[in-house]
């Protein structure tokens, strides 16, 4: 059976999404959420310049920005960083960089 001519095929490869984007995605879902200055979400989509169902997914909170989407992954949290960089920081003023 021939597939119509408006079927598309999906993209392959990973999606990535700039730090640019990000922010506008973020601005989009919040003017969506908190005003009524687009009367639907494809118009707000539209007018920030952000992909419809990226934005989509954000304001029904099934998806998440990278950064926040991966932080379970991570071996050391916020804290545990901030406590070794301080500790590194530490060692290097008192004379004792770091070495193999």
């Amino acid at each position: 059976m021939a597939r119509s001519s408006r079927y598309r095929e999906p993209k392959k490869g990973p999606c990535t999404i700039d730090t640019l984007t990000e922010q506008r995605l973020e601005q989009a879902r919040e003017d969506w959420l908190m005003t009524t200055k687009f009367r639907s979400v494809k118009n707000a989509a539209k007018a920030y310049n952000v992909p419809y169902w990226t934005l989509v997914r954000r304001i029904n909170g099934t998806a998440l920005p990278k950064k926040q989407a991966h932080d379970s992954q991570a071996l050391l949290t916020q804290t545990e960083k901030e406590t070794l960089i301080e500790w590194i920081q530490y060692l290097g003023i008192c004379g004792l960089p770091l070495n193999k």
